[in-house]
This record gives structure tokens, C-alpha cells and sequence, in this order.
């Protein structure tokens, strides 16, 4: 059915309010202007029409084959391709996601690990800085200082080759000039 039979009255409505009475007001249109009306309404239609039947040789992104396409942004030959590339894809992104995080974590730990290892280094060298510094050192500094246990350094002060000093009941100390007096004659041992 053509669209010249929609404009079969010779009055059309306006889109005007009515008059106080009720009455609608109609407008007289001649038959070429509906004629013309139609036509145009029909070309533009025929124009859409001829577009979305033009067929589009596409290949396909997931499966390769070629395809006819309907639009120009069809990327997929069936549903099934499009959902298995949606898949794929998702899968990829949270691959990927979890070397990222798994990357950062190592990364994160490797920092902390060296961080730790500067930390421990600048501390030993702040204590050997203030053991260096101080003219009386206890027997656990004196143990830091040389690297030796306690027991070791009682040893050296039982044989007398380390003088202690004690100051009251409890506290020993050793004379910082006394632990450099023990280096400086060192004995050497015979294998």
C-alpha cells in the first residue's frame, strides 16, 4: 500500500488548538503538495532500505572465515564467534590482571627484603659508630664490637689479656683503649 492512500482526505488537521466552540481548523492542502510530500517521505525511505540491504564482505575476528555482513560494524560471522571471542578476551584481561598483581607483589617483596637488608646494615653501622665513640663499653657491646659472644670476651679477662672495670655490683666494664691495646700485640698462631 502506497503512503499517498494515508493522505486520501482532502483535509488535513493542523496541529492548532480549536476555536472557542470546539471545532478543529482544518487546512486545505492542493493534491501536488501531497503528491510531493509522498514522494519524499518514499525516497528517503527507499535510501535506508537500499543501504541496509548493501552487503559488506567481511572476515571474521575470532573464526577468520569470510563472511557477508549486513552493516559495516560487524566484526563477528555468527553469535557464537562473538561469544567465544567475549570470553576469550575476558579471560586474557584477567590473565593479565593477575600477572600485574602477582608482578607488583614481588616486586613489593623484593623492596622490603632490601629495604630490611639496609635497615639491618645502617643499624650495625650506627652501633659500631657509637661503640667507636664511647671510651667504657659493657661486655655485650665489647661482644657487638668484635663479633664474639660473652663468654668469649669473660675468657680474654680470666686469662688477663682484657682488664674489666668494675662500678658497683653488677656493672663490668672494659676500656675502649684496653680492646685497641689487645690488637696492636697480637700473637700469631702456628698451624
Amino acid at each position: 500500500m502506497s503512503l499517498f492512500a494515508y493522505f486520501c482526505p482532502s483535509f488535513v488537521p493542523q496541529t492548532a488548538l480549536g476555536d472557542k466552540k470546539g471545532h478543529r481548523n482544518f487546512k486545505l492542502f492542493n493534491f501536488e503538495t501531497i503528491r510531493n510530500i509522498v514522494k519524499q517521505i518514499e525516497t528517503t525511505r527507499n535510501k535506508k532500505m537500499s543501504k541496509a540491504n548493501t552487503p559488506y564482505n567481511k572476515i571474521c575476528l575470532y573464526c577468520h572465515n569470510e563472511f557477508v555482513a549486513q552493516k559495516r560494524t560487524t566484526k563477528y560471522c555468527s553469535h557464537k564467534c562473538n561469544q567465544r571471542a567475549y570470553k576469550q578476551s575476558k579471560r586474557e584481561s584477567t590473565h593479565q590482571q593477575v600477572s600485574e598483581k602477582e608482578l607488583v607483589k614481588s616486586s613489593a617483596i623484593k623492596t622490603n627484603l632490601l629495604l630490611e637488608e639496609i635497615a639491618a646494615s645502617i643499624k650495625s653501622i650506627e652501633t659500631e659508630i657509637h661503640l667507636s665513640l664511647r671510651p667504657y663499653l659493657t661486655v655485650k657491646e665489647v661482644g657487638t664490637l668484635l663479633n664474639m659472644s660473652r663468654t668469649s670476651i669473660y675468657r680474654l679477662t680470666e686469662s688477663g689479656k682484657l682488664p674489666l672495670y668494675t662500678l658497683g655490683n653488677r656493672k663490668v666494664y672494659i676500656k675502649r683503649s684496653d680492646i685497641d691495646n689487645l690488637f696492636q700485640n697480637p700473637k700469631t698462631i702456628k698451624a
